[in-house]
């Protein structure tokens, strides 16, 4: 992960925030401190000729933060195996929590105090245009309103402002698919075992080990909270601390639907929540009501959140959940008004927020109808991502690239990270494997392999865990260029060893230009000609040490504890300049998460062409088949004419000559066959028909399962053709070429 300035802790169902205690107005902490914001306090500014005439907000309820359940839950884990003299201190420790009543009253009272607070902070930001009207209080549950919405009242009160916490289903219900997800926890690539094991006297389950660090890391923050982190302070250290704060971002963005280890599931609550909280706020606006206050879950408050589009996957130095869910979390529109104009403004936790993807002309205002447009956008986008969820087998790749990017994997180890450019045949043009290797630099590739976790495969990303590294991998990338992530929880010296996959290659380490690169020659018989395949390595920091040896160029890196290393691979069969403007063209920051989603928009737009859900598996075979052998700039080598290179408009191949055309770019020269066929055979060319045979028109064959799926479906939808007498012209075609 890349390096967090302040570590922020957050609270799901079993996590809260750390906070000191509030100090002249202004609350500060060592971790995930809530700072109060700077938006509309400094005198309720305004859009130049704008007044605020309404104020939406959606808080987070805390009724669920607690000591006993972690307490309890720690008792259980240690109960019925011996345990150590550690496992004993432990368990005494605990204990004598539970039995503090105290602690657990002044836990209580210090999240009343913080609503509280921002109940009188809420008034006095907006007191001039609520002049004595009423703030109308929303809970989902509890006919008398939860704890954070009695003490945001409180807090109303001492400004003299009326308030009434009202119980209504506002909220959409769970679909069942979400309610299965309210459990999920993901794997961590942190076990845990050598941590636990020091509480018992015999062997540790790793599941179990690592469910019981959650557990002790929960409590130890809920006690600082109440001044009394010292109590746990002895059991858990700064890594099984960072182990624990991963995993519930991850969980949390994946109950969300923006988890970067899955697309996460339909938002179909999310969605219909933030519908519901536009429509009443427009209807409270017509009915002349200044503010609405709601209170929900944790979870709740974060769908919503995502689903705005606060720093989802857009900015790797700010997408951590912990930033922006302390204790009291809370999303807000505050509305302005002209006339019949409406500017908006959104913020997060009192601070102005932008939205990605709107032109913030008048940062941080913004006029509502667009705001509108583009929640609208974002609500719609997230189905296309569920088509993505399982599809793919490692590979990563944008449809129909020139470089596919492959983990290597055998017996359950990862052999690297191939660099690779399949032909039809089966074969591969000039293909290169990155290999990281920790704290120990092998240069024998038969002796390459690290133990495989848990993975995620999408066409988009691959990750996997290196469990016995303590660390993981991530992959994702674009047509030419691959962008790999290596994440470490404890310090040590990483090696990068990059290696042809072919004999004849040349490997080199730059060390002014800081980057690795290699060149081998492809012989080509069926062309009479031979071609070069070029690869460079660029990381993204300084090489502590570099060379050459057995064929194997190799870079050293050494990192911290909870560090992280990342490298682009592109790949050129034109110059290893080419290569370097691949990299300049495709990725030119070092942004992973953006990256990615770059390569999901790609695959929606190919995906949104299929309506049958049983042919995206066929699709995705058909597009890891590059056609392309061009660089970004249109650049490629001429077939037969060994050395030469050409150079074609991308998008226009008109006036080259047969040959170039074909295997210069093939999927257009492919379509255009098909179309013709289907014209000869006089069939419609139905949108439908045309995302029927979209896989086949891209791999160029036809094999039996698509034929007797293609049957099915023009046999239902069109029984008046001749399907075999369609397939034959096909067929005939194939045996021409």
């Amino acid at each position: 992960m890349t390096t967090i300035k302040t570590i922020f802790l957050s609270l799901s169902l079993m996590f809260c925030a750390f906070f000191a205690q509030a100090q002249q107005g202004q609350q500060t902490g060592t971790w995930g401190a809530y700072t109060w914001g700077m938006g509309d306090t400094l005198g309720g500014l305004s859009p130049e000729g704008y007044q605020p005439v309404y104020v939406l907000q959606v808080s987070r309820d805390m009724s669920d933060v607690s000591l006993l359940e972690p307490a309890g839950t720690i008792l259980r884990s240690l109960s019925g195996q011996p345990l150590s003299k550690r496992g004993r201190q432990l368990r005494k420790a605990v204990e004598q929590i539970i039995r503090k009543k105290a602690l657990h009253r002044s836990l209580n009272v210090y999240q009343a105090q913080l609503q509280e607070t921002l109940g009188v902070r809420f008034q006095e930001t907006y007191a001039a245009m609520l002049n004595g009207a009423s703030v109308r209080l929303h809970t989902a549950s509890a006919a008398d309103g939860g704890m954070a919405a009695r003490a945001f009242q409180a807090g109303l009160a001492k400004k003299e402002v009326p308030a009434q916490p009202i119980a209504e289903p506002w909220q959409a219900p769970l679909t069942s698919e979400e309610e299965q997800l309210l459990s999920f926890s993901p794997d961590s690539w942190y076990d845990g075992r050598q941590w636990a094991q020091a509480f018992f006297t015999g062997p540790v389950d790793g599941k179990e080990s690592f469910s019981l660090m959650r557990q002790v890391a929960r409590l130890h923050v809920l006690l600082q909270v109440v001044g009394e982190g010292s109590r746990l302070e002895s059991f858990i250290g700064g890594n099984e601390l960072r182990a624990v704060f991963d995993q519930e971002d991850e969980r949390l963005w994946t109950l969300a639907g923006q988890s970067p280890d899955s697309y996460g599931f339909p938002l179909e609550s999310a969605s219909q929540t933030l519908d519901n909280l536009l429509n009443h706020g427009m209807e409270a606006m017509r009915q002349g009501a200044k503010a609405d206050v709601y209170f929900t879950s944790l979870e709740s408050l974060h769908r919503l959140i995502s689903i705005v589009g606060f720093n989802n996957l857009s900015d790797e130095h700010v997408n951590r959940l912990s930033d922006f869910l302390p204790l009291g979390a809370n999303l807000r529109i505050i509305f302005y008004a002209k006339g019949k104009q409406v500017m908006a403004k959104l913020m997060m936790n009192e601070r102005d927020k932008r939205q990605f993807g709107l032109p913030n002309e008048m940062p941080p205002y913004e006029q509502w109808n667009r705001v509108l447009a583009y929640l609208k956008k974002r609500q719609t986008r997230f189905g296309m991502q569920r088509a993505l969820r399982g599809l793919g087998d490692g590979r990563v790749f944008e449809p129909n690239p020139m470089v596919v990017w492959t983990p290597r994997r055998h017996a359950g180890t990862l052999q690297g990270v191939q660099a690779a450019h399949p032909t039809e045949d089966g074969g591969d043009y000039g293909s290169f494997t990155l290999m990281p290797l920790l704290d120990t630099l092998v240069l024998d590739r038969q002796e390459w392999g690290l133990k495989l976790g848990p993975e995620v495969r999408h066409p988009d990303y691959y990750s996997a865990s290196l469990p016995d590294e303590q660390a993981r991998l991530s992959l994702t990338g674009m047509s030419h260029t691959g962008f790999i992530r290596l994440e470490r929880q404890e310090a040590g010296r990483t090696y990068l060893a990059l290696a042809p996959d072919a004999t004849g290659a040349t490997m080199k380490v730059d060390t002014a230009k800081q980057m690795v690169y290699g060149k081998l020659p492809v012989p080509r018989p069926q062309y009479g000609d031979t071609i070069q395949s070029y690869i460079v390595l660029v990381p993204n920091r300084p090489m502590d040490a570099f060379g050459v040896q057995d064929g194997v160029a190799w870079a050293a890196f050494d990192m911290t504890d909870n560090d992280e290393l990342m490298v682009k691979l592109a790949g050129s069969f034109v110059s290893l300049a080419g290569a370097l403007n691949n990299i300049e063209q495709e990725i030119p920051h070092w942004e992973f998460y953006d990256t990615r989603m770059r390569n999901v928009t790609a695959w929606e737009r190919r995906l949104k062409s299929i309506p049958d859900t049983t042919l995206f598996a066929r699709y995705y075979d058909a597009a890891i088949l590059p056609r392309a052998v061009t660089d970004r700039d249109g650049r490629y080598p001429m077939f037969g004419k060994t050395g030469q290179v050409a150079q074609k408009s991308l998008g226009n191949l008109g006036g080259k000559p047969l040959t170039e055309r074909v295997y210069a770019d093939i999927p257009l020269h492919r379509r255009a066959d098909i179309m013709e066929l289907y014209e000869q055979a006089n069939v419609p060319l139905t949108p439908f028909l045309k995302s029927i045979l979209y896989a086949w028109q891209e791999s160029g064959r036809m094999d039996e399962a698509t034929v007797q799926y293609l049957k099915k479906v023009l046999r239902e939808d069109m029984p008046n053709i001749n399907f075999e007498q369609f397939q034959k012209a096909i067929q005939q075609r194939e045996k021409r070429r």
